[in-house]
């Protein structure tokens, strides 16, 4: 009797180093996926600064994307503005992103 229990303790105890040895590795794939994903978010929040687009999408207009399947555009009332009238007297935009305007010095 004692030697089974003393080799099912130790089949056990293998099993149980198998599983800390699996959930470190796990841990550490899902740590740098998690990394990964945090940089792309990164870059992408960049991009949305750069052209000024919000982070937040506006809840008052419907999603009309790839499961719409009629001609329909993305964004049904955009209409593209004339060239002539982004003069360079845009306004830069506030969120803290490269609007590209150029603000007048002022010293104080």
């Amino acid at each position: 009797g004692f030697a089974c229990s003393s080799k099912g303790s130790e089949s056990m105890q293998t099993w149980v180093n198998q599983l800390e040895i699996q959930t470190a590795q796990a841990r550490t794939q899902w740590e740098l996926e998690r990394r990964s994903l945090l940089r792309q978010v990164a870059h992408y929040r960049a991009v949305l600064d750069r052209y000024c687009i919000p982070y937040e999408e506006p809840h008052d207009m419907p999603y009309t994307g790839s499961q719409n399947a009629g001609p329909e555009p993305f964004i049904p009332a955009f209409k593209p503005s004339l060239p002539s009238q982004w003069g360079s007297s845009a306004a830069p935009c506030s969120s803290g992103g490269g609007g590209g305007g150029k603000l007048p010095m002022s010293p104080k």
